[in-house]
């Protein structure tokens, strides 16, 4: 116990690169400590020793200090270090935000409830700083693993959404994505007028990233006829497609194959995907996987399927090969007519389909 004390002295070294290996060290040690039963006196010291307090030390003191904490045993963390902690989210120095707010990951469960503190921490969403919107991502998530059941959207952080979703910079916009996907079903719900403006964001990545925060969430029956709308539109886009607009689409099947009985309401629109001769190949491979989910592969796709196998590029073939054996029984039953069609391929690429069936024989009988 005595050890504490000199141990967060050496915080204060600095210089050159020797003195990071000198902090770092310390940390290490009073992390082995805090293991060993000591994780109450280390957190009372660097609290009560004011290692935590901004205007006392250098940034590379109050950093170290504060990553010692994150790394205690949660439960030993007393609110008055937590509320310390929290004093230093705006601190001048990138380096000690980025630890605060990895260090609210592991024990900011209470800061939950509280709206003024939630909607400063979800601030940091739209930092301009990379690293530190990065940071506060990766929080929440550890956060939410944290906490049983639904987590309740209060009023600070409901205003903070409306406001990202009008901003101008997509990151802003982003910060709304991480916002949703942390409070869940309940708040999509209630919000889901912004997830509907959204999916039809004029940056792609924005598209992306709302229709992949979703696929949790989309089994939710009141969820999806709200944003249905939205999907219909996506998929019946008859304007010619760019590069992101096919990834869109690839992400809007991957998202509408998470739950059965979405996916049986969208089939036809999968349908009209796979059958389209021009369609891009990755949109067909979700198609499939989409279809074959619900058992809704027919004779009428042997053709479409056999068109995704004529390709001269290897990576290609190799994820075609990959979800024809993913698909599963309600293709592997084509295959046998898929031979008919296939006259001029590789001799691989028949032994490959062949392998496919091994596992189902005793249900393909042609």
């Amino acid at each position: 116990k005595e050890h504490i004390k000199p141990l967060c002295e050496l915080f204060k070294a600095s210089g050159d690169l020797q003195s990071c290996y000198i902090r770092s060290a310390a940390v290490s040690t009073l992390a082995c400590m805090s293991r060993r039963g000591l994780a109450d006196n280390v957190v009372d010291i660097v609290s009560s020793q004011g290692y935590l307090i901004a205007s006392n030390h250098p940034y590379y003191v109050v950093e170290a200090a504060v990553r010692i904490l994150s790394i205690v045993p949660p439960e030993s963390v007393t609110p008055q270090a937590k509320q310390q902690i929290f004093d230093l989210l705006n601190h001048r120095s990138h380096r000690v935000t980025v630890a605060v707010i990895d260090a609210f990951g592991f024990f900011g469960e209470q800061m939950i409830t509280n709206d003024a503190h939630m909607k400063q921490f979800a601030y940091c969403l739209r930092h301009p700083d990379s690293e530190i919107r990065s940071a506060t991502q990766n929080a929440l998530e550890r956060l939410k693993k944290r906490v049983d059941g639904e987590i309740s959207l209060t009023t600070g952080v409901e205003s903070l959404l409306v406001g990202f979703v009008s901003s101008q910079e997509y990151f802003e916009r982003l910060a709304a994505v991480h916002l949703l996907k942390f409070y869940g079903t309940r708040a999509m719900i209630k919000n889901h007028e912004i997830i509907s403006v959204l999916l039809v964001d004029p940056t792609p990545c924005v598209r992306i990233e709302i229709l992949r925060a979703l696929r949790d969430f989309i089994a939710d029956s009141e969820l999806y006829k709200l944003l249905s709308p939205a999907f219909v539109d996506i998929m019946e886009q008859k304007e010619v497609r760019g590069i992101a607009d096919n990834q869109v689409l690839r992400e809007t099947y991957r998202l509408l194959r998470c739950d059965s009985d979405v996916a049986s309401d969208v089939a036809k629109y999968a349908q009209q995907s796979l059958n389209l001769y021009f369609e891009d190949i990755q949109v067909k491979k979700q198609a499939v996987l989409l279809l074959a989910l619900i058992d809704d592969l027919g004779n009428d796709n042997v053709q479409s399927l056999v068109d995704m196998l004529k390709t001269n590029d290897a990576k290609i073939l190799t994820e075609v090969a990959n979800v024809f054996a993913r698909a599963g029984l309600p293709l592997v039953r084509l295959i046998p007519k898929m031979f008919g069609y296939l006259k001029g391929e590789h001799p691989t690429v028949k032994r490959k389909l062949l392998r496919f069936v091994a596992p189902f024989k005793e249900q393909v009988k042609d």
